[in-house]
Order: structure tokens, then C-alpha cells, then sequence
């Protein structure tokens, strides 16, 4: 496609559907990279390859425990003020960085996926 044709779209679809259709489309896009409704629905009609958001839930609920979890312990030492407990929470808090860490890179990652 040249750079004319891109950017000179001047042709219209109209297409009906129903609210539950309509929502299931919407939650695709949502779930895509696309930039708008308009920009998906091309690259659906052309079968073109759609770049999909992907998260790892189970890692995603893995994490938030963890938080929980740091909280918790944080609250503990501060209690108690013993040293032996703050070290252990020390490395504690060192593990769960490196793990929200690998969460943070995972958690951007990117599929595509050919959807016709």
C-alpha cells in the first residue's frame, strides 16, 4: 500500500450490530494495541495481524498476596522491634522486589495473535 492510499481512506463500511455484539467488539479492542475502534475493525477486515495485551493473572494475584504480605510483616517488625525478625523481613522485601520486578517486565509483554 503506498503512502497515498494510507492516508486517502475514503471508502465507508456501515455495519449493524446488535448490543451484544457490539460489546464483544469493544472488549477485543480494548484488549488489543489498536488505537481506535476503526483501526481494529480494519485489521480484523483485512486479516491482518492484531496485537494482543497479555497479562499473567495468576502472577497478577501472586503479587497482590505478596503486597499484603510485606504490609503485614512491615507492621510486625514494627511492633516488635526485633533485630532477627528485621533481617529476615530485609530479605523478604529483597525477594519480593526481584519478583515485582520480573512482574513489571512480564506484565508488559505482548502477543500477537492472527484473529480472523
Amino acid at each position: 500500500m503506498t503512502t497515498e492510499e494510507k492516508n486517502n481512506r475514503s471508502k465507508w463500511v456501515h455495519i449493524r450490530l446488535t448490543k451484544t455484539e457490539h460489546e464483544k467488539v469493544k472488549k477485543e479492542c480494548s484488549d488489543s494495541t489498536s488505537q481506535s475502534l476503526s483501526a481494529f475493525a480494519r485489521k480484523k477486515l483485512l486479516g491482518k495481524p492484531i496485537t494482543i495485551k497479555y497479562r499473567d493473572r495468576s502472577l497478577d494475584d501472586f503479587v497482590t498476596e505478596m503486597i499484603f504480605l510485606r504490609h503485614h510483616l512491615e507492621s510486625t517488625v514494627q511492633a516488635t522491634n526485633q533485630t532477627a525478625i528485621f533481617e529476615v523481613v530485609k530479605e523478604v522485601k529483597s525477594l519480593m522486589s526481584k519478583i515485582s520486578d520480573a512482574w513489571s517486565q512480564s506484565s508488559t509483554a505482548e502477543k500477537v495473535l492472527q484473529k480472523h
